[in-house]
């Protein structure tokens, strides 16, 4: 779902996920203005769409009162740097991120998930250009190599390690607990624990 309050954009939006159809519902032959996908939501998407956004503001709410406690009761712990937020903002947590620069993360995500802690280390493991064949191995459209190939002597894009390091190494001091709405503060609290008990015994 995509909000704007300019109608250009709206319009813009409208039309590329219908084929870039403009002139649907009017007569005469079809015109498509620019290249658009077909997304077009059906009736029963959109029911469930608007039974979940009835719940959104409890459960981001209750989302946001979870993730501060638990950022509060790992903050103190060294070599941890729990979820950030902006100044100004708030976050949602539709899950718990937390970096690890001080410990073996994923050693330490192992120690958590024997605690039973939903943890995960790593969010994706590597960038998406690095674990998506697509990219890597130019797996694409049957046998056209497409979008890799272009006019000769163009320059085909590559996707490699070290393409982006910062957010190699980042995802490599990362862990995720995967946490819900329904958790209670207890829960969070048990968490927290584990997340302390690892850090005693898995730092570098």
């Amino acid at each position: 779902m995509t909000i704007t309050n300019d109608g250009a954009y709206a319009m813009r939006m409208s039309l590329f996920r219908d084929k870039g159809w403009e002139n649907r519902g009017k007569w005469g032959p079809r015109a498509y203005s620019f290249l658009g996908l077909n997304y077009r939501m059906n009736e029963l998407t959109a029911a469930v769409g608007i039974a979940q956004l009835a719940k959104m503001e409890r459960v981001v709410r209750r989302r946001r009162m979870l993730g501060d406690l638990l950022t509060r009761s790992i903050r103190d712990i060294g070599g941890i740097l729990p979820a950030p937020v902006a100044p100004g903002a708030a976050h949602s947590y539709w899950c718990y991120p937390f970096a690890m620069p001080g410990f073996d993360a994923e050693r330490f995500v192992k120690a958590l998930r024997k605690e039973g802690v939903p943890a995960g280390w790593g969010y994706t493991g590597k960038p998406i250009y690095l674990c998506h064949a697509a990219l890597t191995e130019k797996k694409t459209f049957g046998k056209s190599g497409y979008p890799f190939v272009g006019p000769a002597g163009a320059t085909a894009p590559s996707y490699r390690e070290g393409l982006c390091p910062v957010a190699e190494r980042t995802l490599s001091q990362l862990g995720v607990i995967w946490f819900n709405e329904n958790w209670t503060a207890r829960d969070i609290r048990a968490a927290a624990g584990a997340i302390r008990r690892a850090a005693a015994t898995h730092r570098r």
